[in-house]
C-alpha cells in the first residue's frame, strides 16, 4: 500500500498537502517508512459501513464509505477538490 502512495506522490506531487492533512487529522500515519491507516480511520470506516448496511446498500463501491468517513472526520471544512483527492488516497490505503 505504501508503495502505491509513493508512486502516486511521484506522479502527482501536489497531493502531498492532502497526505499531510490526513496525517494531521490522525487518519494516516507513517511507521517504518510505510503509510498506514489509524484506529481513528478504522472506526470512521466501520461507522460508515454500518450506516450503509442499515440503509440496505448492496454495492461494493468502497468510495461510498470512504467519502462518508472522511466527511465525518473533516466536517464540511473541506473543498470538493480536497475531498476527491483524499478519497483517492484513502482508496489506495483501504
Amino acid at each position: 500500500m505504501s508503495e502505491a502512495i509513493d508512486k502516486l506522490l511521484q506522479s502527482k506531487p501536489a497531493l502531498k498537502p492532502i497526505i499531510t492533512e490526513l496525517s494531521a487529522r490522525k487518519l494516516i500515519t507513517v511507521k517504518g517508512g510505510r503509510y498506514q491507516t489509524t484506529r481513528r480511520w478504522h472506526g470512521a470506516m466501520m461507522r460508515a459501513a454500518r450506516y450503509f448496511a442499515e440503509q440496505g446498500e448492496t454495492r461494493q463501491d468502497m468510495r461510498l464509505p470512504i467519502t462518508k468517513a472522511l466527511l465525518e472526520c473533516y466536517g464540511r471544512q473541506v473543498s470538493d477538490t480536497e475531498l476527491c483527492q483524499a478519497i483517492g488516497i484513502m482508496l489506495v490505503l483501504s
